[in-house]
């Protein structure tokens, strides 16, 4: 029965092929889950990736860390990313005691240094802000194109011109191994340092509450501890305050700089993972949505219908070919610090051996079709009972045709 009003004349009773109606039931089906690629597409670009773009930006140029009590203007701060001279009269910790300890990745030369890796998300940001400008459903539609920037199965691969196919999951994963090796250089340069000579608070006796710092004398447990600031046995600055410790300073400060650069830096690699996990998570999401709506209705290459009638079992099977949408692609070629990105486009042309689609009627082999003790003759002649029909399409990018 044709329940829809396919035709639309309003009546609901003609009968309408078999395969027509598995079609049009396939195809609202299909319709159906837009809703939940849409949100799905949503969570990921307005949520996970804007919110990453923010926190990075931050990260960089700093970020809020307070509000002026009388005027309720923002207070901003430097962010682990953050150098001298981005806005901020300092920069975060890992600059200031990457500059007092001057380890490898400080050199702006070298693969992974800080302002290469700064440099590198800066060029994420912009390409994370283009996909504000594009509406949800335009992104929905065509999330198989542009996601191949932030995941391609096809990243590492060497391309036709000789360059690299890159993706941000897998630049991310290069980015956190330099992570990783920035707390090994600050360790090993930490362990390097001198010890901090402790001593005791001196109150002055001439000065209005004044203070210096002499050696412990009688005790190695100091209850005002301090670091010597003068005298000939001053400490180095910077210095480590023991053997057993990580923690060292760049002042005559208690404070523990640099724990706490390691610390930000271990806070940079888990944002980083999670942000990764979440760019497969989506790809994940929407090829499982399409499955779903596949598995529900014959599939989705092939997909087969089927129904049964007074002649036996009949299947209609359409396949397809392994048919891609012009995209781009990104290569790069050269270091993190010195990288020549380029966007190519492809999949722009094929000779047929992609492009083809191809049908299968499969019905009861021949056999005699009778009504009571009347025969009627013979139903399909064909021997297999089944008919195939298929064609090819050749394309460029100036033409266009069938092919044998």
């Amino acid at each position: 029965m044709d329940s829809d009003d396919l035709n639309g004349n309003g009546i609901t009773n003609e009968k309408v092929p078999h395969f027509l109606y598995y079609w049009n039931d396939r195809t609202n089906h299909l319709k159906s889950i837009i809703p939940t690629l849409q949100n799905i597409t949503n969570t990921f670009f307005n949520g996970t990736l804007k919110d990453f773009t923010s926190y990075i930006q931050g990260e960089i140029d700093g970020k809020i860390t307070g509000y002026d009590s009388e005027m309720g203007t923002p207070i901003y701060g430097p962010g682990i990313l953050s150098k001298a001279g981005t806005d901020m009269t300092e920069g975060g910790l890992i600059a200031q005691v990457a500059a007092a300890l001057n380890p490898e990745f400080w050199d702006p030369k070298t693969d992974g240094s800080f302002d290469g890796i700064v440099e590198g998300f800066r060029g994420f940001i912009q390409d994370a802000q283009a996909f504000e400008e594009i509406d949800l459903s335009r992104l929905t539609s065509q999330w198989q194109t542009y996601i191949s920037i932030f995941y391609t199965e096809h990243a590492g691969e060497i391309a036709e011109d000789g360059s690299k196919i890159t993706d941000y999951y897998t630049t991310l994963q290069e980015v956190l191994s330099y992570l990783r090796d920035w707390k090994r250089q600050i360790s090993q340069k930490r362990n390097m340092l001198p010890a901090c000579e402790m001593g005791n608070y001196w109150f002055s006796l001439t000065g209005e509450g004044e203070t210096s710092c002499m050696p412990c004398t009688g005790t190695s447990f100091c209850t005002n501890a301090c670091i010597i600031s003068e005298g000939p046995d001053a400490s180095p600055m910077p210095c480590k305050f023991d053997s057993t410790l990580s923690g060292g300073t760049l002042d005559y400060e208690l404070d523990d700089e640099i724990s706490a650069s390691l610390s930000d830096i271990d806070s940079l690699i888990t944002k980083l993972q999670k942000f990764r996990d979440n760019i497969k998570k989506y790809v994940k999401d929407m090829e499982d949505a399409y499955e779903s709506a596949g598995n529900n209705y014959g599939g989705l290459n092939p997909a087969i219908y089927g129904w049964t009638d007074s002649r036996g079992r009949h299947s209609v099977t359409a396949s397809i070919g392994n048919y891609k949408l012009a995209r781009t692609i990104t290569t790069e070629s050269g270091g993190w610090a010195k990288k020549e990105i380029c966007v190519r486009l492809v999949d722009y042309s094929d000779n047929g051996a992609n492009t083809w689609v191809q049908i299968t009627r499969q019905d009861p082999q021949s056999k005699d079709v009778k009504t009571g003790k009347v025969n009627l003759g013979m139903w399909n002649p064909f021997f297999s009972g089944k008919i195939t029909k298929g064609g090819k399409a050749y394309y460029s990018y100036d033409r266009v045709g069938l092919t044998n």
